[in-house]
């Protein structure tokens, strides 16, 4: 999700406290992103795909929210999100608040179908921070 930046917000980010404004107000939207994507990721394998949820902070006006599961050494959240095999590419198969389909399921359907946790999620808070930012940003503007 990116904030598009208007000639009033760059004019605001020109200035030493608009900055830390932006930078404020950008902090508590991750929280509300944070909150819907722990709704939305599945447990995954062993349960380390909702366990392994992070922000990481990329300057004072990016945050990225992610999770860093792994198994066998590999990044295996793409494969939950995307899908595998002849799923790969399918139609989202939803939220579930369950285990992945993985393990013998995986093998005999051909793949894993796609769990679009990351899109929902966006979809989900797109307004709600559009929103947040507006009515937190507006005095300053």
């Amino acid at each position: 999700m990116n904030l598009v930046v208007t000639k009033k917000l760059g004019k605001l980010l020109e200035t030493t406290n608009g900055r830390k404004y932006v930078s404020d107000a950008l902090e508590a939207t991750q929280l509300i992103v944070l909150n819907e994507y722990k709704k939305q990721t599945p447990m995954g394998f062993t349960g380390e795909l909702k366990g392994q949820i992070k922000v990481i902070k990329n300057g004072a006006l990016e945050y990225k929210v992610t999770t860093t599961a792994t198994n066998k050494g590999k990044p295996y959240p793409i494969y939950i999100h995307e899908g595998t095999g002849r799923l790969k590419g399918a139609r989202d198969y939803g939220y579930t608040s369950g285990y992945t389909r993985s393990g013998t399921v995986a093998r005999n359907s051909g793949g894993i179908r796609p769990n679009k946790f990351a899109t929902r999620t966006v979809e989900a808070k797109k307004d709600d921070v559009k929103n947040f930012m507006i009515k937190t940003l507006r005095p300053y503007l």
